[in-house]
């Protein structure tokens, strides 16, 4: 099974490596495209009647959210509704979405769109990351991938908190690591102080620790390799001798 941590530095790496602009959810849509080596997508919060495309890859990965939107049916919705992954083809003959795979196929040809939802817990979810690649049936490992993603697209998102929101009650010298280390991850990736500080809670929850651990292993041991980059070697002396 394809644990989060396997995914988090991958996805920062292309993240690192995006020189396309735009906003938070732009950047992030495009990575994980990327990332799964799918053609297009689109990131949507909220549910059917509220719901939100917040980014795009490409004006038809836009139209294709357009069309579910329309119909009230898609993979997107499905995998909203019932929490999990959904797997489609537009050339399909045997779906009980006929009308969304007959629109898709004829503005995106003969390819598989994939749903993954946002998780919250077991009963809820929040989004959708939605992509489309070419017609093969894609690996147990790259479904895995994008189930993960999905998960901590879903966190960075949620999380775009200011600084005092999301260390209010804190002790000060959390609050004094974690912006530390939110300077660290703005420095190392070129990204925003709001998208640095959801990056490092996205990775506390890829380890499931608390998100002044992961501030302090940034800051106390220099533990930056998360990020896509190579820790600092240790002074001379540091070691004690």
């Amino acid at each position: 099974m394809v644990e989060r941590s396997e995914v988090l530095l991958p996805l920062l790496r292309v993240l690192a490596a995006d020189t396309g602009g735009g906003s938070a959810s732009e950047r992030l849509c495009r990575a994980a495209v990327r990332l799964l080596g799918a053609r297009g997508g689109a990131l949507s919060l909220g549910a059917t009647e509220d719901r939100v495309v917040v980014a795009a890859t490409s004006t038809t990965a836009r139209r294709m959210e357009d069309l579910q939107d329309l119909l009230g049916e898609g993979p997107s919705f499905e995998a909203f509704a019932h929490r999990r992954r959904r797997d489609t083809l537009t050339s399909s003959v045997a779906s009980v979405h006929v009308a969304f795979e007959t629109a898709a196929y004829g503005l995106l040809g003969d390819v598989r769109v994939l749903a993954f939802p946002f998780p919250v817990d077991d009963a809820r979810a929040v989004g959708t990351l939605t992509v489309y690649a070419d017609p093969a049936p894609w690996s147990r490992t790259r479904l895995e991938v994008g189930t993960r993603t999905a998960a901590l697209l879903g966190v960075v998102l949620l999380e775009q908190e200011s600084f005092e929101e999301m260390l209010h009650g804190t002790p000060w010298q959390h609050r004094v690591l974690v912006h530390q280390a939110t300077g660290v991850v703005m420095t190392t990736l070129h990204v925003p102080a709001a998208e640095s500080l959801s990056l490092l809670r996205a990775h506390a929850v890829a380890e499931d620790v608390a998100v002044v651990t992961v501030a302090r292993g940034v800051v106390e041991d220099g533990d930056t390799a998360w990020l896509g980059a190579p820790s600092p070697r240790p002074r001379p002396g540091s070691d004690g001798r």
